[in-house]
């Protein structure tokens, strides 16, 4: 049964897809989006894909990369559109709803849970779509479907964040040996994730052990930052970046990932765009 708390989120994400819908319409939708301001580089970027989409509007992968470029470049409801175009299009490719939840506003929390749904329904073995669409599920209280889908996804999991949301959900749920025997086996795969360290902090607290909650606290210090999955499809998204700032971004990400030669590339790419980004690149690398 949907709880009045459900209703009012469900009702949050239709009106919200139904304003996309509006107002991709009445502006001319993404086919016709004004570039001009924006930088050369994206708008030369946005003005090919268009012209690709015009040659031939039946093809799912062409709007798909239109998406990519609005979505990277923060053009949110551009994007929501394009991928709307290349779900209906084809159907089969869980990137596009994987990518339309990720633009959409968290006011539109449960719009973004249902694109999610059909995305994992479509690829449940991507490990960081899982723990996407689990994360999701819980953040929104739906705490027995999470459940079910951290539970799949620990063999294919191999950072240990499908054990972190169990043990988050048994943490709130009062079973604390439990939490800690799922952030033990997180922490194994995962020694540097800041988030495992802190919640086993509140982990031993709660059970009284408190030269582990304080070695824990030390060490969600040093790890400081909360790790994400690695997503091959996100990250074909961001690798459209054009501008400054999304190239700047992009490396930044790269950098922390330790893959240094693409971190470069992208904060070269930065600099030959901005006369102010070279100082920061150098700083970076």
């Amino acid at each position: 049964m949907m709880t009045i708390r459900g209703n009012h989120r469900a009702r949050r994400g239709a009106a919200f897809v139904l304003a996309v819908l509006i107002t991709t319409s009445s502006a001319g939708g993404p086919l016709d989006v004004d570039t001009s301001g924006t930088e050369p580089a994206v708008a030369a970027a946005i003005h090919a894909a268009v012209v690709a989409v015009r040659v031939n509007q039946r093809q799912a992968a062409s709007w798909g990369h239109l998406g990519q470029l609005f979505h990277v470049h923060g053009m949110h409801v551009l994007a929501l559109t394009s991928y709307s175009n290349a779900r209906r299009l084809d159907p089969r490719d869980y990137r596009w709803p994987y990518l339309a939840a990720l633009a959409t506003p968290p006011e539109a929390a449960e719009a973004a849970l249902a694109l999610m749904a059909e995305a994992y329904a479509l690829r449940p073995d991507d490990y960081a779509l899982a723990i996407g669409y689990g994360d999701l599920l819980t953040r929104l209280g739906h705490l027995t479907r999470a459940r079910i889908v951290y539970r799949a996804a620990r063999p294919i999991d191999p950072r240990g964040y499908a054990d972190l949301g169990l043990a988050r959900l048994a943490h709130a749920e009062g079973r604390v040996f439990h939490a800690r025997a799922r952030l033990f086996d997180a922490r194994r795969k995962s020694p540097r994730n800041g988030e495992i360290h802190r919640l086993l902090a509140q982990t031993f607290h709660r059970i009284g052990d408190r030269e582990g909650a304080r070695e824990s606290a030390v060490r969600a210090e040093a790890f400081a930052g909360r790790l994400q999955p690695t997503s091959v499809v996100v990250d074909e998204m961001r690798s459209r970046a054009e501008s400054v700032d999304t190239l700047w971004d992009l490396g930044s990400r790269l950098l922390a990932r330790g893959e240094y030669a693409s971190a470069r590339l992208a904060f070269e790419r930065a600099r030959d765009r901005s006369k102010h980004a070279g100082s920061r690149f150098h700083r970076a690398l």
